[in-house]
């Protein structure tokens, strides 16, 4: 608005008065009209300033924005990609440790049925052992 005003005071100067120096003899002459069409361009053209430099710093900011979206968004696919490969790498020790559980169940069958035939056999010689001790 101060820009506005001293345009006002300068093309008022230059409208009044009808010496600029002692070695200037032009005169420039402007009709009120015109210079009141010369003063609201003068202004419109000041606003018209302040809002690209508005404009810009908007354009600035969502620039800023979007970069730091950006960012979040490899740095979320860098965490997905991790937690995929650690996925797949608990599926491997699950699959492993299904193999061991059944070759653990057959260790455990066999096992038993050892015992079972030792047991059958330590039967058989008890009672071998107490008909040897009768007869």
């Amino acid at each position: 608005m101060l820009k506005a005003g001293l345009l006002v005071s300068i093309l008022s100067v230059i409208t009044t008065s009808s010496v600029f120096s002692q070695n200037d003899t032009t005169r420039v002459h402007i009709s009120v009209p015109i210079a009141r069409l010369v003063i609201k361009d003068l202004i419109k053209g000041d606003a018209a300033v302040q809002e690209i430099n508005l404009l810009e710093a908007k354009v600035n900011l969502l620039e800023e924005k979007t970069a730091a979206q950006d960012s979040v968004i490899a740095l979320q696919k860098q965490q997905l990609d991790n937690l995929t490969q650690v996925l797949e790498n608990k599926d491997g020790q699950m699959k492993v440790q299904q193999e061991l559980v059944v070759r653990v169940q057959k260790d455990l069958k066999i096992t038993r049925a050892k015992n079972t035939v030792l047991k059958a056999s330590n039967g058989i010689a008890i009672v071998g052992i107490v008909v040897s001790l009768i007869l």
